[in-house]
């Protein structure tokens, strides 16, 4: 079994199955953000004691403070794949690129069903190359763009 250690948690090749055990267990606080908005909104909005205006300009406010959280809700549901275990032969594409900074490395992986896998590896522990060694080990006819 090859391990290699991503930002957020570890990934375990086994005969060509690739395997996620999160790690880090920290919070976004999405969720929390939008069923706050969504109380803010009730009880905004069923109270009969503010005018049409004031009632316009909060609703421009809330839609204004919740749209990133409504995309990103949209992509971790329609786009972005809940398995934490696959095999190579799922894998449509990877793609590497530079992370957020110059420590990581973002590898995106494109599964065949029109659904992706984001890992995170850092630069320094060299886990990213033998990864995708691995990978090609199993599936040698991945495309890998960079």
């Amino acid at each position: 079994m090859n391990q290699f250690y991503v930002k957020d948690g570890l990934l375990n090749v086994e005969n060509g199955i690739i395997q996620f055990k999160k790690l880090d267990h920290s919070k976004t606080y999405v969720l929390e953000a939008f069923l706050f908005w969504i109380v803010f909104f009730y009880f905004n909005f069923t109270n009969g004691k503010s005018n049409a205006e004031s009632k316009f300009f909060m609703f421009i406010i809330a839609f204004y403070w919740s749209f990133p959280i409504l995309i990103q809700f949209v992509k971790k549901i329609f786009f972005t794949s809940w398995k934490r275990k696959y095999t190579a032969a799922d894998i449509k594409e990877i793609v590497v690129m530079d992370g957020e900074n110059i420590l990581e490395e973002k590898m995106i992986i494109r599964l065949k069903p029109s659904r992706s896998k984001t890992y995170i590896f850092r630069k320094h522990e060299n886990q990213s190359e033998p990864f995708l060694h691995q990978l090609l080990i199993h599936e040698p006819h991945l495309i890998i763009s960079r």
